[in-house]
């Protein structure tokens, strides 16, 4: 078998790395159970992480590398209704969590280590999308499509803690994993709660 490229050895590790964590822990994982597990050498693993840290730091740069298809929606200009973007917000927030199950895990666990890396892992990957859910919606303010007496940041909360709610409930509970259309029902949901007076009663 062809050996692995510097690069793609360097990925697999990481990857195996992801699981390990996510199912034992910072404190619970040691350097040779992530070697066992990616069939590589204990040597091999320092070769390209200097320690179990500097491994647990490159999955926060894969975390923040994760968010990007959720920051290009965030940060979107122009006139698009904030109907249509929270539509696509939830549906890219579903593919991200089918793909990122063992990321969710691993900030879930470091939260409840108290490991110093465990909050800013819950920030960027289950809190993350406050700020620019919050700049949405005051832009939404301006148009007239959000009640102008809502607090910004408040609002986005709001949302944020249904999308992770969700979350939580696939993770710790293993409920199943929620269809297009149920998304698109808790965005409907919000987007009523939010609307300016005059249309919640149309």
């Amino acid at each position: 078998m062809a050996r692995l490229t510097h690069e793609r050895r360097h990925q697999q590790i990481l990857d195996t790395a992801i699981d390990v964590f996510a199912d034992f822990g910072f404190r619970g994982t040691t350097t040779k159970q992530i070697a066992k597990a990616a069939g590589v050498s204990e040597a091999t693993i320092f070769l390209h992480f200097p320690s179990k840290e500097a491994l647990y730091q490159a999955i926060l740069e894969e975390v923040s590398q994760s968010q990007e298809p959720l920051r290009g929606l965030l940060d979107a200009d122009g006139d698009a209704p904030l109907a249509d973007l929270l539509a696509r917000l939830a549906q890219a927030f579903q593919r991200r969590q089918r793909k990122d199950s063992a990321l969710v895990r691993l900030a879930l666990f470091s939260a409840l280590e108290r490991h110093t890396l465990g909050r800013r892992l819950v920030d960027q990957h289950l809190a993350g999308p406050v700020q620019g859910l919050t700049r949405l919606i005051q832009r939404a303010q301006e148009h007239g499509e959000v009640r102008a007496d809502l607090d910004p940041k408040m609002a986005a909360r709001a949302l944020d803690s249904m999308l992770v709610h969700q979350v939580l409930l696939q993770e710790v509970l293993g409920e199943k994993h929620v269809s297009s259309g149920d998304m698109q029902s808790y965005v409907d949901i919000y987007l009523r709660g939010i609307a300016p007076r005059d249309a919640q009663e149309e």
